[in-house]
């Protein structure tokens, strides 16, 4: 449920007799245990007593700031003393492991090929990863080490910290030489829960297109040396 929503509620069942016209249910408890029937039920301080809301039964925590699961059961007694319990039920409130999934999105970049001398401004977009549950938001995003655990990154830094959080564009710090940068983005979610992604390389290497040229002091077209002087020969510009 909406982690700190008044819509964070379990919507009971509809429960009733065998003799639901002479003999209705009139009676619903909360209980943290099935203590069997004819047995009073263990209180739980963390849930509210069974509500109507409109045309159902609901319970709801006690405090939805919560994130957490709260499974329980229900006594549910008719007019006469007949009793059962009912459950167990889960009531999952809020952002944490059970209560939600989180995936690479499904166009996420794996592999960037870039040429060395490319620019380097806003290089590397991902793709947000994706949730199975819309109240929990994505805090922030950080480039971390291509390990198990995506440790922090280590080494020379190789792509632009965020300025700001969340954000999913970076720079590359330079693109001068040729090398392949691996690394995993680790996105934190509401109440520190985090995603590891996939491994995301981005490779850069020589184009074949580019403008040579000379550099220095251009030798003259020819050079006069000593004839049969195994020493000397064309002094070539440095290119």
């Amino acid at each position: 449920m909406t982690h700190g929503s008044a819509l964070s509620n379990y919507v009971l069942p509809t429960y009733t007799s065998a003799q639901q016209t002479g003999c209705p249910v009139s009676s619903w408890e909360v209980s943290s245990s099935n203590n069997g029937q004819n047995n009073a039920i263990t209180a739980m301080a963390s849930l509210s007593a069974v509500t109507d809301s409109g045309a159902n039964k609901v319970v709801f925590p006690t405090n939805n700031a919560l994130h957490q699961l709260y499974t329980f059961f229900t006594k549910i007694t008719a007019d006469g003393g007949s009793n059962a319990y009912f459950g167990a039920y889960n009531l999952y409130v809020g952002c944490f492991t059970g209560s939600v999934e989180y995936a690479d999105n499904a166009a996420f970049d794996v592999d960037l090929p870039l040429w060395v001398g490319d620019p380097t401004a806003n290089v590397y977009t991902m793709p947000l990863p994706t949730s199975t549950r819309s109240w929990c938001s994505i805090q922030s995003n950080a480039i971390v080490n291509n390990d198990a655990t995506g440790t922090t990154w280590t080494g020379a830094a190789k792509l632009v910290a965020c300025a700001s959080q969340p954000c999913n564009v970076w720079s590359l710090v330079d693109t001068i030489n040729v090398e392949t940068i691996y690394f995993k983005i680790k996105t934190t979610w509401t109440n520190s829960m985090t995603h590891l992604s996939q491994v995301a390389t981005i490779t850069i290497t020589c184009n074949n297109n580019y403008a040579l040229s000379t550099s220095g002091v251009v030798p003259n077209a020819y050079q006069v040396y000593t004839h049969g002087d195994a020493s000397v020969g064309y002094d070539l510009p440095t290119y």
